[in-house]
């Protein structure tokens, strides 16, 4: 099965709902609905992938502090993941990033999330700590980092 053609936008506070519904479908600790817009008001920036009807396929928030920026979140549903939106998603991260002066990214990813963790470190993140007992359930975060001052490859495409 392939995708539509999807499009990348800026997430804007309105999307705040939407957002919340895909979260909800795909991740373990979701934010609500009241999290992403304080986040999206309080400089947070906010990429989705949206079919040509306008659905919302998946997304990714940012929170830009320059000279470093943190990937909050990265979200594609279930019935959505290994096509490489996961992918496009992270590498338009990295250039919003880039072009907002950021020098080095980070994130938070599980050690039980292998799909993701490989995905990251294909994008050329590096484990640079482990917080302990970071999530809920008391589930270790690897802490990855990688530098944007070099040309990033173009988003990916979506198959």
């Amino acid at each position: 099965m392939t995708f539509p053609a999807l499009a990348l936008r800026s997430a804007i506070v309105a999307d705040a709902a939407a957002i919340a519904d895909v979260f909800a479908r795909c991740l373990p600790d979701a934010w609500t609905e009241g999290m992403i817009r304080d986040s999206l008001l309080h400089g947070c920036r906010g990429l989705l992938a949206e079919s040509a009807g306008g659905r919302l396929e998946g997304v990714v928030l940012i929170q830009p502090v320059p000279p470093e920026a943190e990937i909050l979140q990265v979200a594609v549903p279930p019935d959505l993941r290994r096509r490489g939106l996961g992918r496009r998603l992270v590498r338009g991260a990295l250039s919003l990033a880039a072009s907002g002066g950021a020098e080095s990214v980070f994130l938070e990813v599980r050690p039980t999330n292998a799909s993701a963790l490989a995905l990251y470190l294909a994008e050329g993140f590096a484990q640079v700590g482990r917080r302990r007992a970071y999530y809920r359930n008391g589930e270790d975060a690897l802490l990855l980092r990688r530098s944007v001052r070099y040309a990033l490859p173009g988003p990916a495409p979506v198959r």
